[in-house]
């Protein structure tokens, strides 16, 4: 009794395919590739060579990913014609934009543990696994933007030009300094042959 007008079953406990495309052709634009036509509104998965292709022929057509939340149909992420791509946004004004429901961020991490973290949150608990020395953070809290440096001797510097020369240094001890990087007092601003505190 199939649900669709081709509907292939299969019971099987291994990796084998119910449905397999092949092209055995080597030349340079073989493919093998699913077309999809909703009233001539074209869509394609193909693969070729090393490449795997999801394409929207659809001139201002987007591209999404849909999972099941509950039941229900929920959008997680989105890849517009003009190239922004939105999770947990249908909409995304920039190039990426994360939206969530309630702590927004976005994670950096290594085998599972976290080194960084950008985000917004109401405390910063809500990013105590990024702890470990070397770890940052960047957040927004209660109108406040906060730059963490999560190590206990570490400072924050602040560079420029292609080389990372430092103009900046905010150290651990609350000490800021311009012009060098080891300043002496709450303030100190050097310049060559001199210095203020």
């Amino acid at each position: 009794s199939p649900a669709a007008p081709l509907q292939v079953n299969i019971n099987d406990n291994a990796f084998n395919s119910a449905l397999s495309l092949m092209n055995t052709n080597s030349g340079t634009n073989a493919q093998a590739k699913l077309t999809l036509n909703q009233n001539g509104n074209l869509g394609a998965l193909m693969q070729q060579s090393s490449n795997l292709w999801l394409w929207n022929d659809v001139s201002g057509g987007s591209i999404f990913f849909d999972v099941n939340n509950g039941g229900s149909s929920t959008q997680a992420m989105v890849i517009r014609s003009s190239g922004n791509v939105g999770i947990g946004t249908t909409n995304p004004i920039g190039t990426l934009q994360v939206d969530a429901a309630s702590i927004p961020s976005i994670r950096l991490s290594s085998s599972g543990t976290a080194y960084g973290a950008l985000g917004a949150a109401t405390g910063g608990s809500l990013f105590s696994d990024v702890s470990a020395p070397g770890d940052m953070i960047l957040r927004s809290e209660n109108n406040n933007l906060i730059l963490s440096a999560r190590n206990a001797s570490g400072n924050i510097l602040f560079t420029t030009g292609a080389t990372d020369s430092t103009k900046m240094t905010l150290t651990s001890a609350g000490n800021v300094g311009i012009g060098t990087t080891s300043p002496a007092a709450a303030l100190d601003v050097r310049s060559p042959g001199e210095s203020l505190y």
